[in-house]
């Protein structure tokens, strides 16, 4: 089981890699690579996992890295490093009988991650620049054991989890200054402890955008 959990994260960076196969032929090394770093805050409820009521709060830093290449015309593929710290809260009552006795209803969490960006260049006269990404990375959860709305409280495992990432987002202005993003995340251990269930979120995020000087 935790093979095959590997293997599938493997499989969905292979299958978004896959789909950017037919842009190769045409793709260029950039030559003038964008040199941006960003802070992003975002925040979100859990989908999927409704039971344990949990939002989520993130604040994330996120560098270009140096591999950078031209796609088409109007289409660049960058890769960037991210870092986050996040937070976990449940809006449970522990007075309520129905909830766990087990389980804590905050959890803090760091994360490391590399990111591929798929950015839309347009030709139209509004400076707006739209982009795709996702990533798999890792991070680590202060508590593993979180409340629940039933007599069993939800248990992640262990304190490492994998964080998966897709989403889509905007940078606005001539100098890319500002953003929005929207995007999913998925934390699970991928098998490599005891239990497993995994937790999802959906969250919106603003952007704001740095360029280095050369």
């Amino acid at each position: 089981m935790m093979l095959y959990l590997i293997i599938r994260r493997l499989g969905l960076c292979l299958l978004c890699s896959s789909l950017l196969l037919p842009a190769w032929s045409l793709a260029e090394t950039a030559t003038n690579p964008d040199k941006r770093w960003a802070a992003i805050v975002g925040a979100g409820p859990g989908f999927s996992n409704r039971r344990n009521e949990l939002t989520q709060y993130r604040l994330a830093i996120s560098k270009d890295l140096p591999w950078q290449w031209s796609l088409a015309e109007k289409w660049t593929l960058k890769t960037r490093l991210e870092t986050s710290y996040f937070e976990w809260h449940s809006s449970l009552d522990d007075g309520d009988p129905d909830v766990s006795k087990r389980g804590e209803d905050l959890v803090h969490g760091m994360s490391v991650s590399p990111v591929w960006r798929l950015e839309y260049l347009p030709q139209w006269d509004k400076p707006i620049f739209p982009y795709f990404e996702f990533s798999v990375g890792a991070s680590y959860i202060t508590e593993s054991n979180i409340v629940s709305k039933n007599t069993n409280h939800t248990t992640l495992g262990c304190h490492f989890q994998f964080e998966d990432r897709i989403g889509l987002g905007s940078d606005f202005g001539s100098e890319r200054r500002w953003g929005v993003t929207t995007y999913a995340l998925h934390y699970s251990n991928a098998g490599t402890c005891s239990e497993n269930s995994g937790v999802n979120f959906l969250s919106c995020g603003c952007t704001i955008t740095f360029k280095e000087e050369d």
